[in-house]
């Protein structure tokens, strides 16, 4: 550490020194040495923000940062302030190179009835070298949407010369292609090393001219039975399974849940429970920095149905409604928000978190220098904390790269501005080259402009909608007015001039920790996370249609990839089912469903008396209100022992009698359900002296 003194002479003579001026070092370094060069070290003043590079030698590649960053995500952000080491780890790339084969772009031509397609060879990281690569043929190509035949014309064998680890070689091919067919299955074989080493990838191919707009609804927190448990022809639930194996009901979901329940990556792993799917009632919520319900808890085992979000039906009964969608990562929403960008969350499994949180939650590159957020090694064997701003490609850089050969396609990002309610839910802002590069200011847009662009035709190709919080249904939030916002958004797209070329997936980012009875298949490394809702509306898609065909947010990703001829981002959306078969293209367009908005019925459901006494009889009465009679009373525990023990309460009357037994402030949530179904819950506390 060096320090830089300054003195002040004084009217007497004396020379006192000024506070020190520090500068503190930062050591970057590599091991093995000479294995590869690590960017960011030097001198710099207290709390500077630096961005650590790790870049591999050839024959290596980057494994880890160690000391004062930790973890496999690169680069990564440090606030130097103190003199500090950090070192990259690297090893040796594997003998053998692993290709994956993938689509990029395509258009019509060069003769009619063809389409000239690119393909591409990535050699994954740290496997080895790939001499003399080469597609050398496209077999088994058969239809999958639409009628006819497609064949290769010309471009094979496709030479690309030599690829290592995390390199990507790319051509064209032209295929004869009719105007017939709108997906093809096809298996791309490719050899390389003097043809000692072949493989093959098999893929699904979209070439449609139909869609030209995609917008992507990202709402907060339902797990499928939530909503949809109900719904005719989905695989729902209308009852749950305990940890004790007990069986419950699905009680009525209240309007304002009172409580966020727990999501974090250990109780939805708690609540997968390997698959049994009968874990939501212990979900192991820390009270000391979370505040979620206490377990045991049945709080999660709720859902709405057709009365209460009528909305949601009449869509998922006029368009496609997704029983197989799942969130990609078994957490919650700051990693899955980054998922339906970028098909990855570079490790991320929770929240960011801060020492001091003052205001609205802050959780990018523009959050505070001590937040930190979990990240697991894809080993899934090590936790380490790091800085929640990542440098990854994401789909909007994808669009960007083939904005100069296209200028016609383009993206946007519509998200409540920094400071506001839900700005913790734009994922771009923890993006470092987004955040801090041109796209920031030229797609980064105010939610409170959709409606406008929709209804003036001013879409990009690709949109993204994140609600303010107050409309996102995230607890506390009304579910009837989040679903109110929504009907405005998507009446603006019907109703304006580019209905007929628009595909809108409404989604859920993650479960919220409400139950779902259905294993969430394990095919990434982080997931699949619990079951999600999903519909799928758009002119083409199939009408009054469940689609029981696994999807998640690669899915939507690999979508608009096929739509818009892009390079996939990573092999997760590269080999993801495409959402394609939700689809007809070749259906006559199905109409707008313009809907009016739902009259929201708010129960109000009061608290009963807030005192008692151990050992002295007590009785209140709950009597709610606004709703229609007769009604039906829970309640649920929040902190540990509540609801004061030897205190119950009557269902049918919503009487609570007995005679405390224990001294304590018991905080604990109450509902209420209608006739109509309909439900309001709120929190109470009541103090036993």
């Amino acid at each position: 550490m060096r320090r830089f003194v300054l003195f002040l002479t004084l009217a007497a003579g004396l020379a006192l020194p000024c506070p020190a001026a520090t500068q503190y070092t930062l050591i970057a370094r590599a091991h093995p040495a000479g294995a590869g060069a690590v960017t960011g070290g030097g001198m710099y003043a207290p709390n500077s923000r630096v961005q650590v590079t790790a870049t591999p030698a050839p024959g290596y590649y980057f494994v880890a940062f160690g000391g004062a960053l930790q973890g496999a995500p690169n680069p990564q952000i440090l606030f130097v302030s103190k003199d500090t080491r950090v070192t990259a780890y690297f090893r040796r790339v594997a003998p053998a190179p692993l290709l994956l084969a993938s689509t990029g772009s395509r258009t019509a031509g060069p003769a009619p009835g063809q389409v000239t397609l690119g393909l591409r060879l990535t050699d994954t990281i740290g496997y080895g070298a790939a001499h003399q690569a080469r597609i050398t043929s496209i077999g088994s190509i058969s239809t999958i949407a639409g009628s006819g035949a497609v064949s290769v014309a010309r471009g094979l064998p496709l030479r690309l010369g030599h690829l290592i680890g995390g390199q990507t070689g790319s051509g064209r091919v032209v295929l004869n292609w009719p105007s017939s067919v709108t997906e093809v299955r096809m298996t791309v074989n490719f050899s390389a090393n003097s043809g000692k080493y072949t493989g093959a990838t098999t893929l699904d191919v979209l070439y449609t001219s139909q869609i030209r707009h995609i917008v992507f609804f990202v709402k907060e927190n339902r797990s499928f039975d939530d909503y949809f448990g109900q719904f005719p022809g989905a695989d729902g639930a209308t009852t749950g399974v305990a940890s004790t194996g007990q069986v419950t009901p699905l009680l009525p979901d209240p309007d304002n849940e009172p409580t966020d329940i727990c999501h974090s990556e250990n109780c939805a792993l708690t609540a997968m429970d390997n698959g049994k799917m009968d874990g939501f009632d212990i979900m192991p919520a820390n009270q000391s920095v979370e505040i979620y319900p206490a377990d045991p808890n049945l709080r999660s085992y709720v859902q709405f149905g057709p009365n209460t979000i009528p909305s949601y039906w009449a869509y998922a009964s006029t368009y496609t409604l997704a029983d197989r969608m799942f969130s990609s990562i078994w957490t919650d929403s700051f990693a899955n928000h980054l998922y339906t960008i970028a098909a990855q969350s570079a490790g991320a499994i929770g929240i960011p978190q801060a020492n001091v949180q003052v205001g609205q939650p802050v959780w990018g590159c523009d959050a505070s220098p001590q937040t930190q957020v979990t990240v697991l090694s894809p080993d899934l064997k090590k936790m380490t904390q790091a800085y929640p701003c990542f440098d990854f490609l994401t789909l909007g850089d994808r669009i960007d790269a083939a904005h100069a050969a296209n200028p016609a396609i383009s993206w946007k990002y519509y998200a409540p501005p920094s400071g506001k309610a839900g700005s913790e839910w734009n994922a771009y802002d923890a993006v470092n080259h987004i955040r801090y590069g041109p796209d920031w200011t030229a797609n980064m847009v105010p939610e409170t402009q959709f409606v406008s662009d929709a209804m003036s035709g001013n879409l990009a190709s690709v949109n993204w909608v994140i609600a303010p919080g107050e409309y996102s249904k995230h607890p506390p939030t009304s579910v009837c007015e989040g679903q109110n916002y929504t009907v405005d958004m998507i009446n603006a797209i019907m109703q304006g001039p580019q209905w007929g070329s628009t595909a809108i997936f409404l989604m859920w980012d993650d479960f919220g920790g409400f139950y779902d009875h259905v294993p969430p298949p394990q095919i990434y490394t982080y997931g699949l996370g619990p079951r999600v809702p999903l519909i799928v509306i758009s002119p083409y898609a199939l009408a009054a249609h469940v689609s029981h065909t696994v999807y998640s947010f690669e899915s939507l990703l690999s979508f608009a990839e096929n739509v818009f001829g892009l390079p996939p981002l990573l092999p997760s959306d590269t080999l993801a089912n495409n959402v394609t078969d939700s689809f007809d293209f070749t259906q006559t367009p199905l109409p707008p469903l313009i809907l009016t908005q739902h009259t929201c019925t708010r129960i109000v459901v009061p608290c009963p008396t807030r005192r008692g006494q151990v050992g002295v009889p007590y009785s209140s009465t709950l009597a709610a209100q606004h709703g229609v009679a007769p009604y039906t009373y829970y309640w649920f525990p929040f902190t540990p022992g509540s609801p004061p023990p030897g205190l119950h309460l009557d269902a049918a009357t919503g009487a609570i009698a007995g005679t405390p037994t224990a001294a304590g402030s018991f905080l604990y949530s109450v509902e209420a359900a209608d006739a109509n179904g309909a439900a309001g819950a709120r929190e109470c506390t009541i103090s036993i002296q």
